[in-house]
């Protein structure tokens, strides 16, 4: 089920700490920051909304055709008791032959008769005299039928597939609504917040700065199944990143996201407009063009 919520689940997280790093850092733009992350999040999580749909209606189809069959094969009764086959009958068919049988079994020293009530390749097996359990109302002792044994698990398999397929685009469907959720309320958050204080150029830069950061950590992170913490696209990274504090980072007090070198000249470490990411990779000069 991670499979399917999991890049969701991050990518609100995400969309929630970018926020809260422009408040904290940018207040006088937060507003817009914050209705540029909410539309990012509409956009991306309604797709995901309605592709849950037919997904979840072939799990309940399944679910529906296979209750029925469920509820035929499972015995009502609440007790049991050892019955002897009086008799077995074949069936032979398409699908090969099957065999259904008649047993007798004692109650409180009364005997009574049943039959397995569905026929099996299981029962051609018995012979007459062989036993069975019985399954059977303690209350009406003469209401049983021939427990089907481990048959009844090829039946709850179904109804069981068939939730397997449900549950979890159930989950994705409630993730992709409360993120539809949130950012509809960050947008409307943010457009208050902006109708407060004009735009600057500064501001609209940043803007643009965290839209191209978000769009495109959301598209890593679906890539990714959600097993990537974010990040801009960052390109080929080496598989062990050396760590912060042997390769620290020369770069201007107020960074852009993007590549930057290292003090040692061999590497670039990418900066994601808000902080330091473990993401490196080694430094390739610029071929100028001939």
């Amino acid at each position: 089920m991670a499979k399917f919520v999991g890049p969701e689940r991050k990518i609100l997280r995400r969309a929630r700490e970018i926020v809260a790093e422009h408040d904290a850092q940018s207040p006088h733009a937060s507003g817009l920051v914050r209705e540029a992350v909410g539309q990012l999040l509409v956009s991306g999580a309604r797709p995901g909304l309605w592709s849950q749909v037919p997904t979840m209606l072939f799990g309940l189809v399944f679910i529906g055709f296979s209750t029925p069959f469920v509820l035929i094969f499972t015995p009502d009764g609440d007790a049991t008791t050892t019955g002897t086959v009086l008799e077995v009958h074949r069936h032979v068919g398409d699908d090969g032959e099957t065999c259904s049988v008649t047993t007798d079994y004692v109650v409180d020293g009364q005997t009574y008769q049943t039959g397995s009530g569905f026929s099996s390749s299981s029962f051609c097996s018995k012979g007459v005299g062989a036993t069975v359990e019985v399954r059977y109302d303690s209350t009406d002792p003469q209401d049983a039928e021939v427990d089907p044994g481990w048959v009844i698990w090829m039946v709850y398999l179904f109804p069981a597939v068939g939730a397997l397929i449900f549950l979890p685009s159930l989950a994705g469907l409630v993730i992709a609504a409360v993120a539809v959720a949130v950012g509809h309320a960050m947008v409307r958050d943010g457009r208050r917040e902006g109708a407060l204080q004009p735009a600057s150029s500064a501001d609209e830069l940043l803007v643009k700065q965290v839209t191209e950061q978000f769009t495109a950590e959301i598209a890593t992170l679906r890539d990714t199944g959600g097993s990537d913490t974010g990040g801009s696209d960052t390109g080929d990274l080496d598989e062990a990143p050396v760590p912060y504090s042997e390769a620290p980072v020369v770069a201007p007090d107020e960074i852009a996201p993007g590549w930057y070198r290292t003090a040692d000249g061999a590497s670039e470490r990418w900066h994601n407009g808000v902080e330091w990411t473990p993401h490196v990779r080694p430094y390739a000069p610029a071929t100028p063009p001939s």
